[in-house]
């Protein structure tokens, strides 16, 4: 799963053993499964017991791969899969085709899952595409209003960039985008002309983790919002001070996963 991406098929199959083992008694004699898989892999906090989504876990996996490959291109595995597979271009917009190998083609499902959710740091501001690249705030994805110009359409950030120094130059700014220039000036660009970095929107670090991409990757598949722990019975239920038991009780009553009749 680290590496490559797994079959839809395999998937499956491994979220059927997990289903089986968690509501048969015994090996050999099925028992019906009450909640379907969607409900048991949400976290509690929404209901579910937090279990794992194969597939989604994979991609994170993916993406752990991939994000070695942007913030490292001169190790040995980025220069060997750059150079044989991307070649021309940036890594981020390299396509997939069918042609190519299927670990190369994993990497890429990794990829795409960080391009949903990227920012940037701006150093010389020599990689960030000025339109394009969300590199306004480095909380929340953010960029700059078009439509542009003919003339500025392929302009990196660094075209609003003093020649002599990193500092910004207000008459280029007020000159290409005049709305956005008390949000720029706030930015604080690199003294030392170091390179731009891509940062990970979901940890406060910018770095990227197994756990926030598994997030992402599940939210995504299930068309959710942001998992976000809330103040209510899903949650209070695993506040409970009671034994796991009691508490697995309380959750199955409350989910209907048990058939008890009305008084």
């Amino acid at each position: 799963m680290t590496c490559f991406k797994l079959p839809k098929s395999l998937t499956k199959r491994i979220q059927s053993a997990v289903t089986r083992f968690l509501w048969d008694d015994r090996t050999g004699k099925k028992k019906m499964a009450w909640i379907g898989w969607d409900k048991l892999a949400q976290p509690k906090g929404k209901g579910g017991l937090g279990l794992r989504d194969f597939e989604s876990f994979n991609d994170a996996f993916l993406g752990k791969l991939s994000w070695r490959i942007i913030n490292n291109p001169h190790g040995v595995l980025s220069r060997v899969l750059l150079g044989k597979y991307c070649m021309e271009g940036k890594f981020m917009d390299c396509p997939d085709r069918a042609s190519e190998s299927h670990g190369w083609r994993s990497i890429l499902v990794g990829r795409d899952l960080i391009k949903k959710n990227p920012g940037w740091l701006v150093g010389d501001g020599t990689q960030i595409d000025l339109w394009s690249d969300p590199w306004l705030n480095v909380s929340q994805q953010e960029q700059l209003m078009g439509p542009p110009t003919e003339t500025t359409l392929n302009y990196k950030v660094s075209a609003l960039l003093t020649q002599d120094s990193s500092d910004w130059d207000i008459e280029k700014i007020r000159e290409i985008c005049p709305f956005a220039e008390k949000q720029i000036l706030k930015i604080k660009t690199s003294r030392s002309g170091a390179p731009d970095k891509l940062c990970w929107m979901r940890t406060k670090d910018g770095e990227y983790s197994t756990k926030s991409g598994y997030h992402a990757a599940f939210e995504e598949a299930n068309d959710a919002e942001r998992l976000e722990m809330s103040g209510n019975w899903n949650q209070e239920v695993w506040n409970l001070s009671t034994a796991p038991k009691i508490k697995m009780l309380v959750w199955k009553v409350l989910r209907g996963a048990l058939p008890v009749g009305q008084g």
